[in-house]
């Protein structure tokens, strides 16, 4: 029976050296895959996140630009316009006989006209 004791007592102390031996093979095994998750962890947790909140608000921010640049662009073809028609003699014609006409004034012809002077008969 001296036998038996002594040879669990020899178990008992090899023991902790096959746990410890399987223990570091497993830790060993499954090292890449714990460091690859901490990574991929790290990576979602401190650098994918602020770039979608950010991605968000660039894309926000880019709708909005948008708009300003549609209303700025329909601003300058309005300009444009009037800047061409003001470079027209008859709408600048036209626009004083409106004002003239707002005033309470009726514009008047001029009678220098060949026109007008050979219609009421005198002679150039």
């Amino acid at each position: 029976m001296s036998s038996t004791v002594k040879d669990k007592k020899e178990r008992l102390l090899a023991l902790p050296s096959v746990l410890s031996a399987k223990l570091l093979s497993g830790l060993a095994f499954w090292a890449p895959v714990v460091l690859a998750m901490g990574f991929l962890a790290l990576v979602a947790l401190n650098g994918l996140r602020p770039a979608l909140i950010e991605q968000r608000r660039v894309a926000e921010r880019s709708a909005q630009m948008s708009m300003v640049n549609q209303e700025l662009l329909s601003e300058e073809a309005a300009l444009e316009r009037t800047l061409k028609a003001q470079a027209d003699p008859i709408y600048r014609e036209r626009l004083r006989r409106i004002n003239f006409v707002r005033m309470g004034e009726a514009p008047k012809a001029s009678t220098e006209n060949r026109l007008l002077s050979h219609v009421e008969g005198s002679a150039p």
